[in-house]
């Protein structure tokens, strides 16, 4: 039996150091992280959707805001077709919006603009009664009222004077009251009906708007050395 106390030493110190690597806790690899796989996300503000407009105003967006789960508020790197809006063409049309964030997820969302001619609101086939107050003759028949799609508070009354479909005035309205006849769109905007018929309009005017709608139209034709006075009663269910 080995007695120097010197090698015991080192042979309880050496065993000591073996024991305390060999039972060392191995450390934790790295954890792998969690990709980023959630879209961002665009929120429509303002003006509702769908979102509705006069033709011949410009589209203003109303507004967005989007945000991501990582990067925060990203509003400033949405991409819109906002430009895709012809406010001079009633239409419908959509708006896309888009964004990406940091680790090229895609958010979307989109918003449905509608332009609209004020004078949609009284189109429609009409029942009128027409009173000549200088024959005191009575005539009824149908007419028509179509809205423009190019311009705003513009339609045209479609066999007007009962003078067949051929025959189209242009009228005006402005979204409340008034009604105003501009005069025969089929020969240039003049107030030629046909055949050399002059018409002129003193008075024209709704008198309501909601159903059923009621519009007077009180005008003058004249051809030669003939005037005709009416006073026309236009009603739509």
């Amino acid at each position: 039996m080995n007695k120097n106390p010197l090698l015991r030493l080192l042979t309880v110190a050496l065993i000591g150091c073996f024991l305390s690597i060999g039972c060392k806790k191995k450390a934790d690899p790295t954890p792998t992280p969690t990709p980023d796989t959630t879209k961002p996300v665009i929120t429509l503000t303002g003006g509702g959707n769908p979102y509705t407009m006069i033709m011949g105003n410009y589209f203003y967006d109303p507004g967005y805001t989007a945000t991501d789960n990582i990067d925060g508020t990203i509003t400033a790197k949405v991409t819109t077709t906002a430009s895709s809006v012809n406010h001079d063409l009633v239409g419908t049309y959509t708006v896309n919006y888009s964004v990406t964030d940091a680790a090229g997820n895609v958010g979307t969302a989109s918003r449905t603009v509608i332009v609209i001619n004020e004078a949609s609101a009284i189109a429609g086939t009409y029942s009128v009664r027409d009173s000549n107050y200088t024959t005191h003759a009575i005539t009824n028949y149908n007419a028509r009222m179509t809205a423009s799609t190019t311009q705003n508070q513009k339609l045209n009354i479609n066999n007007f004077w009962n003078a067949g479909t051929i025959i189209n005035v242009t009228a005006q309205y402005d979204g409340g009251t008034s009604f105003f006849m501009i005069g025969g769109e089929s020969l240039g905007g003049s107030n030629i009906l046909d055949n050399g018929n002059y018409v002129y309009f003193p008075q024209c005017h709704v008198t309501s708007a909601a159903a059923p709608v009621n519009i007077i139209i009180d005008y003058w034709v004249h051809n030669g050395s003939n005037d005709w006075h009416y006073l026309a009663t236009y009603t739509k269910p």
